[in-house]
């Protein structure tokens, strides 16, 4: 059996649950922000995402979703 099909062999491993963090990327993309107290938000009109390998991901779903430039 592969390392990659043995989900014990994968969390052996992976101590600080990596897959997992990035298995429940597309959640965290849904959350939505909570502003309290706040008189007054401006519209944004733009976004700035930096990253690079597997962290420009999140970038790249975001792009699909938004009416904005990303």
């Amino acid at each position: 059996m592969d390392i990659l099909d043995s989900l014990p062999s994968i969390e052996q491993r992976d101590t600080k649950n990596a897959l997992g963090i990035a298995a429940n990327e597309p959640k965290q993309l849904c959350y939505k922000i909570v502003v309290e107290n706040t008189t007054s938000i401006p519209t944004i009109n733009k976004i700035v995402v930096a990253g690079m390998g597997g962290s420009a991901l999140a970038a790249e779903i975001a792009k699909d979703w938004l009416n904005l430039p990303v």
